[in-house]
């Protein structure tokens, strides 16, 4: 209904559980109602509930603890969890995916240990080729972190 100053009324938002977000969506495409500025509670960005919250912080917990374990098992100390390549490790490792399997012994002992030795060689071999060029390794250095390769 419009009145005289061409001002229509707005329609009432319906409210059962059954068509909460999809009544207000369907009718704002044909232009009947002002939309809603609050995101759909039945969308996957909305607001998480306490339950999914919780799952992740008992899911991180369990994670934390499994390192623990490891390391105390292994007999690592826990400061190297200060050290650089500590939160680099989980990172890459996160990145793959859930499928992640570690490198086995015989990886870390061989291709792996290799891989480091070849990284070191080239290192070292571009350290002595720029002689007292200090400023020039560390521009090197940092492209070489830049990339990965350190």
């Amino acid at each position: 209904m419009q009145d005289e100053y061409g001002i229509r009324e707005i329609q009432s938002i319906p409210t059962s559980k059954s068509a909460k977000g999809k009544g207000i969506a369907q009718e704002h495409k044909r232009g009947k109602t002002i939309g809603t500025m609050f995101m759909p509670r039945t969308t996957s960005g909305g607001q998480p509930s306490i339950k999914r919250i919780l799952q992740g912080k008992e899911a991180k917990e369990k994670v934390d603890l499994a390192v623990a374990k490891w390391m105390i098992d292994t007999s690592i100390l826990f400061n190297s969890a200060n050290f650089a390549y500590y939160q680099t490790m989980f990172d890459a490792a996160c990145s793959f995916g859930a499928g992640y399997k570690a490198p086995n012994f015989y990886d870390l002992r061989g291709y792996l240990l290799k891989k480091m030795l070849n990284m070191l060689r080239t290192l070292l071999i571009a350290f002595i080729q720029l002689g007292k060029k200090p400023d020039a390794l560390l521009w090197q250095m940092d492209g070489l972190i830049n990339k990965g390769e350190l």
